[in-house]
């Protein structure tokens, strides 16, 4: 735990209030004339009041954005980190969020160079775009309270080879678009694919569903190197779901997706 005499000169708050009582949000950050820190530490208290969020940190100077490579947060209250916190923070490596954490904001994480990160139990909202971007990251943690991923969540990720999604039941439009080091996906509780949510994933080979109610048009656009794909169900319930006539991608752009056929529980169905 980070204690309150440890955290970075140059952070800003403002008093907030909600139905808990008062509380500080973090607002502004600057690197401090003649330091040279590469690390940002959130506190948990400031003043004797919980610091909950950080809804509206703003950073004036692309100096003290290209300064910071770690945020260590302390462990007890922050439950949420805004839109745009971190956007484009491009040297940014390693950020250790705490359990109790709510929400990510959209575009939190977007452009960083965080290479791993773990997404806690706590966290129920990820906001669209929240890890796009991110060219470096390769494992995610994804804690089992995010069972929905918005819309381009993990966008041109494009070394992204190790994510669990074994908790999650809605995958949003372009949420792994251009993500084209991962080589499986299995999604057992998946109920929908949004559009394009694969679209490029150039190194996937194996894909595995559940029993999706929909795939929606162009989600395995491009998946040059997918030749299997799995389906829980029988070929009845294959037949069942609610599939675009482009879900494995159309024969124009990237093409299709190399596989031909789904293998289903009681047979093959060729496409």
């Amino acid at each position: 735990v980070i204690a309150l005499a440890d955290y970075s000169r140059g952070l800003s708050f403002a008093l907030e209030e909600d139905e808990e009582g008062e509380y500080y949000d973090v607002t502004q950050y600057y690197l401090p004339d003649g330091d040279t820190t590469d690390t940002l530490r959130i506190p948990a208290v400031y003043k004797g009041l919980p610091v909950k969020t950080m809804a509206n940190l703003t950073i004036n100077d692309d100096e003290t954005k290209s300064a910071i490579r770690k945020i260590e947060i302390a462990d007890g209250n922050l439950i949420g980190i805004g839109d745009r916190t971190f956007t484009n923070w491009s040297n940014l490596e390693e950020v250790v969020l705490p359990e109790g954490l709510q929400y990510i904001g959209e575009t939190a994480f977007y452009g960083t160079a965080l290479k791993s990160i773990v997404i806690p139990d706590s966290v129920t909202s990820l906001g669209k775009q929240a890890f796009a971007a991110c060219a470096s990251l390769v494992s995610v943690d994804l804690g089992a309270g995010v069972t929905v991923l918005p819309e381009r969540a993990f966008e041109q990720c494009t070394f992204l080879a190790v994510i669990d999604l074994s908790n999650v039941t809605v995958i949003g439009s372009n949420a792994f678009r251009e993500c084209a080091s991962i080589a499986e996906i299995k999604l057992v509780k998946v109920t929908e694919i949004g559009m394009s949510a694969f679209y490029g994933c150039t190194s996937l080979k194996t894909l595995y569903l559940g029993k999706p109610q929909s795939i929606k048009g162009s989600a395995l656009m491009g998946c040059s190197s997918l030749t299997e794909i799995h389906f829980a169900g029988t070929m009845a319930e294959w037949a069942e779901v609610d599939k675009s006539s482009t879900w494995n991608g159309p024969s124009y752009g990237l093409g299709p997706a190399a596989a031909t056929e789904v293998q289903c529980s009681d047979g093959v169905v060729e496409i």
